[in-house]
Parts: structure tokens; sequence; C-alpha cells
């Protein structure tokens, strides 16, 4: 997000919309009090910056749109943003307007029986509908609009928008003399991905005491701040070893200390969560130097939505469940590839969040899906973990689930104790380090955290319980 982009009356505004609640300041527009229309997100095609993309954007109305009543799409045009120019009023076959599932006609000219014209402004980045005499659409209607290929009522679209040529977040606004407002996000993304940073500061406190003589051992301390999920159970990890845990607030925030860290030193910091529905999220890592006699702070640490399926493999025209948590009242934005469709939904007040993904119109094959987290302040979590799906055509039999090989008997699993000798040592951690990597691994004991993968997670606890 660029600097300076979000005024505080921004903040308010995205705020209010995420809560689905009421502005009261008089707009000027045909009702006194502007109602904030509900359900508004905004579907793009293809995520990725500089390419064309189709928009599937929806929303549910408040108040009325009469008689010559405009609706206005806004397309942020801040810097590098949305191109419009491919855009004109004359192919309206490019555009779709349906209400309550029943499709307008839209013209360049009103006459009889018709019911919307639609205007472009490419400087402003803005699409106008106005309503045509005699055609009132109700209060409380689901509105969805179609822009680009996609569109298909009375012929099919053939132009796009241009995304944006930098990979960030952008506004969507719904405005219009009929009385509503709204506003949604949808972010692209650059080839090489976003990065996120973190703030690094020092705070002095008192010196030791004096005391006999000898070395000095000088430590200093660490400070994690950020946000999560609501209890997340937060670990953090010093070279691959767990060093400290702690749970989140109920609203997701957390701040964790840990103390007495040997100083003049350089260290690889990590930090993940667990959700309350055990799912973990991507291990964020640091390369810090602990200062002697200082406390090295680390703010602004925005942990990545946790991710899961319903269902690895589905068959086309059925639903999937993608689903997981994220920091409360958040703005998520989900992703489905090799399409690059990105979908835009909110987590609710306990930080739980949805997506039912329609595979009706996709091929069979193999896809993959990860999220993000865009905050109301704009700022971004890296991607969450990706998870691969297949859809498959409704005539194939769906694959089998995995059988342990009939030479691998199921045995009882004794932590990180995996060769059950009552200590945890280099035994163990040879035959750890055997399966490393490995999927499912044919010893299952291995993979101690049961996530389907031997991977640091499992380093980490084993290096917890180290008994040697």
């Amino acid at each position: 997000m660029n600097d300076g982009k979000i005024t505080k009356t921004f903040f308010i505004f995205l705020m209010l919309t995420l809560l689905g609640q009421s502005l009261v300041p008089f707009f000027g527009n045909k009702n006194a009090v502007a109602a904030i229309v509900s359900n508004i997100s905004d579907t793009i095609s293809d995520s990725r910056s500089s390419q064309f993309a189709n928009h599937l954007i929806s929303f549910r109305t408040v108040s009325s749109i009469d008689s010559g009543d405009t609706v206005i799409i806004k397309f942020d045009d801040t810097g590098n943003a949305f191109n419009l120019s491919s855009l004109s009023p004359v192919n309206i076959s490019d555009y779709d307007f349906s209400v309550d599932g029943v499709d307008y006609d839209i013209v360049t000219v009103c006459a009889d029986n018709n019911d919307l014209t639609i205007s472009i402004d490419n400087i402003e980045d803005e699409i106008t509908f106005t309503a045509c005499a005699g055609n009132t659409i109700t209060g409380g209607s689901d509105i969805r609009i179609e822009i680009g290929t996609n569109a298909s009522f009375g012929g099919s679209g053939v132009n796009q928008i241009r995304n944006p040529s930098i990979g960030t977040s952008y506004f969507i606004d719904i405005d219009g003399t009929f009385g509503d407002t709204g506003r949604t996000v949808v972010v692209t993304t650059p080839s090489a991905g976003t990065s996120v940073s973190a703030t690094v500061g020092g705070a002095i406190p008192s010196p030791p005491g004096g005391g006999g003589g000898g070395a000095i051992t000088q430590t200093g301390n660490l400070k994690m701040i950020g946000k999560a999920y609501p209890v997340a159970f937060m670990t953090i990890l010093k070279n691959g070893q767990v060093v400290g845990t702690q749970t989140a607030d109920l609203n997701g925030n957390f701040e964790i200390t840990i103390k007495s860290i040997l100083a003049n030193r350089i260290y690889d910091f990590g930090i993940f969560a667990q959700d309350n529905l055990g799912l973990l999220s991507p291990t964020l890592t640091y390369n810090l130097s602990i200062n002697p006699n200082q406390i090295t702070e680390v703010s602004n640490i925005y942990i990545s939505p946790t991710i899961a399926l319903s269902e690895k493999t589905i068959s086309q025209g059925d639903s999937l469940r993608i689903y997981g948590s994220s920091y409360p009242n958040s703005l998520i934005v989900n992703f489905i590839s090799p399409s690059f469709k990105a979908t835009s939904l909110n987590s609710d007040d306990t930080g739980h969040w949805t997506y039912f993904f329609d595979s009706a119109d996709y091929a069979a094959g193999e896809y993959f899906t990860k999220a993000k987290t865009i905050f109301m302040g704009g700022e971004q979590s890296e991607y969450s973990e990706e998870l691969r799906f297949r859809i498959i055509k409704k005539s194939e039999p769906p694959i089998p689930p995995e059988l342990p090989k009939p030479s691998e008997p199921q045995r009882k699993c004794n932590g990180a104790n995996l060769n059950d000798d009552s200590k945890i040592d280099i035994l163990d951690f040879s035959i750890l380090l055997h399966y490393w990597k490995s999927k499912n691994p044919s010893n299952r004991c291995a993979d101690i955290n049961q996530n389907g993968i031997v991977d640091i997670y499992d380093f980490s606890i084993m290096m917890y319980y180290w008994t040697e």
C-alpha cells in the first residue's frame, strides 16, 4: 500500500464496510442518510500485475435504484492503477448487469423496455450505469456486474480491464445517485511475490549490578509483537529450536519476550502460529543480532493465514470448501492457480474464514490455492501454505486414499522418542534425518506432529524434548 494512501476517513470507512454498518453523513445523494451495501466483492480472473482480467462485482443494495439514478463503479486510480482504455460504451457486449439473477439490457440510448445505459470515464477510471425511465430496482436486491470476456448476455464480451503494474491492494468503490456506497479491495500480485518486512528497534534497560571477578556473560532480550488469530498458540524458534511459546489474546494480538539470549551473536529467529482448528501457519524467519543489555524489538509481524481444504479431489461442478483462520474482521484474498483467479472475502469476529470454490467452469486437472490477509491499515501478510487439489471428470472414479503398506504395521507413536528407548537423543535424530522432507513417511512416527510431512516443526519438537 502506497504511503499516505489511507487517510483517517478511509480507515473509518473501511472498518464500517467490513462490519456491515451504515455511514450517517449526508453525501448529497437522494437519501439524507447514505447506506452501505452488503456482501460486496470483486473477483478478478487474473491477479497478475499488468495483465488483462475480467471483473465480477457483486453486492446487495439497501436503497432502490429509480429512473435516472446512477450506479458508479470506481476503480482505484491512484498511481499505477487500473487501465480502462480498452473499454467503450459502444461495445455493450463487454458488460452484464443482473438483478436477483435476471439480466438487464444495457443500451447506448434509452428506449422502451430498455433498462440501463452505460458510460466510461477513462480519466477517473469509472463505469457508470444509469437506470432508464420506467425502471425501478427495489432495495435489498443482489446486483451482479460482469465486465470482460465473462459477459455473455446479449453477446460475448471481448475487451477487459488491465491490472495495475504494481502488485499490491487496490480499492473498488460503489457510488452513485441511488444513495448507497460501498468498498472492497482487490489484490494484484507481482511475478516475484510480495515481501513483508519488520521494524527492528532497541530499548536499553538498567545495566546489571556489579559482582565478583571472572568473565561476565553478556545477554540481551528479544521482543516480538504482531497480529495472528484469536487465542493462537505462538511458537518462537531460535536456530530451529523452540525457545518460547505463548497464546495470542482474544483479538489475535501477541507480544512475546525471550530473555537472557547470549549477546553479540547472530541468530535465525522464527515464529509460527497454530489456530484453534489445529492448523499451522508458515514460519516467518528473521536474521537478527542480539546486542548486550538491550531489548531487540521486532514489531509489525503479520502472521499468514492458515488454510485447509474440505476435499483433495472433487468432481467437475462440485463445490470445494477452502477455510482457515486469520486476524478478525480482516480481508482475505484467496488465489486459485494456474488460473490466477483472486477472490476477496472477510474473516469473522473469531478470525475464521471460508470460501466455497465452484468448479463448474474449470477443466479437469490439478490446481493450487493459497491466501493472504490484508489488514484494515492496508498491511499485507505473506502467503499461507499453498495446497494442491484435483478436479476430475464426473465419469472418473475418485482416487482412493493410500493405505499403510502391509509390511509396515501400525504402532503407537511415543512423541519425539522415535526408537522407544525412553530417551530423546542422537538415535532419534538420525531416524528423523532419514525421513527428512518425506511426505507420509513409511515410519509414520517420524512425522511427530502428524501433519503429513517430516519438516522443521518435527525437528523443533524433538529439540524441545531433547534429553541427552
